[in-house]
């Protein structure tokens, strides 16, 4: 169940993409003026990106995030009873590292940056499928 949330996020991402595709390719959108198709493709363009973004962000293994969750499923009991002793320092941690920023540089940077090739990947694999 710990990957339910990241798994919605990236279900969502690429329904998005689908619908966006489908509302071109059927020419839903060709009769509208400038202004609505832009608004369309910019409520899609933040939705996309956004749930791609919590997908990737949620699977930082820390807690209190799904990540670190999922991470300890895999944990045997042993090694899960001693990280779970520290686990109240996980939410300074987290902060710490996006809120310093050589550290977010080296760290929580990189691992969000992943979102725009998984956006670039699935909006080529929506293309190529549709």
């Amino acid at each position: 169940m710990s990957a339910a949330g990241p798994v919605s996020n990236f279900l969502l991402g690429v329904l998005s993409f689908f619908l966006l595709f489908l509302l071109y390719r059927f020419g839903l959108v060709d009769g509208a003026s400038d202004g609505v198709r832009a608004a369309i493709e910019t409520f899609f363009g933040y939705f996309i990106h956004f749930n791609f973004l919590l997908f990737v962000f949620n699977l930082i293994p820390l807690p209190p995030l799904d990540g670190y969750r999922i991470v300890m499923e895999f944990l045997p009991l042993n090694l899960r009873f001693k990280i779970e002793q520290h686990a109240q320092w996980g939410v300074i941690i987290f902060l710490l590292l996006v809120f310093i920023p050589p550290l977010r540089a080296v760290t929580i940077g990189p691992i969000l940056g992943w979102t725009e090739n998984i956006t670039l990947f699935v909006g080529k694999l929506v293309s190529f499928v549709i």
